[in-house]
């Protein structure tokens, strides 16, 4: 039976619940919570503590802390392939957007998420006086590490 999050949220909170980040080639929403047993592998597996479990006990990452290396770890620890790099050939579809409360916008140096970015996908518009952020999605692996490297939580993700 396929558990539709959103509903439940709505059910229980009264509102509807964003779509959750699942772990790297996770299947599809409505195939992972029909084959997800919600066992905890993944989260007892992930190096960067990156998996919790979400809304029902199904696994969520949370990039507060860090960012995914790809490494495959929730993958091989999943026993019912959930999280199968073997059927999923892309690690997620999800990209990362910056927000109007980026420190820029409001004429402060800041440049903590280039810091960060190992693939160079932050890229700066010199037009204004403060240089703004923007990100490439075809370099942006969306690993998540400018997402904690953010002073002021201005980085998000769009599923």
């Amino acid at each position: 039976m396929s558990v539709d999050l959103a509903r439940r949220s709505w059910l229980i909170h009264g509102r509807s619940q964003k779509n959750s980040v699942r772990p790297p080639w996770s299947l599809p929403e409505v195939l992972f919570t029909d084959h997800c047993t919600r066992c905890g592998a993944c989260v007892e597996a992930c190096p960067e503590q990156l998996i919790y479990p979400g809304d029902g006990g199904f696994p969520e990452l949370r990039f507060e802390q860090s960012g995914c290396d790809f490494c495959g770890a929730c993958a091989r620890s999943c026993p019912t392939q959930a999280i199968s790099p073997d059927l999923v050939n892309k690690p997620w579809e999800h990209h990362f957007t910056i927000h109007n409360h980026c420190l820029t916008t409001q004429q402060v140096f800041c440049n903590s998420c280039l810091d960060d970015c190992s693939e160079q996908a932050i890229v700066f518009d010199l037009t204004s006086a403060i240089a703004r952020p923007h990100i490439d999605p075809i370099r942006c692996s969306g690993c998540g590490l400018c997402v904690s490297a953010c002073p002021v939580s201005a980085i998000g993700i769009q599923t």
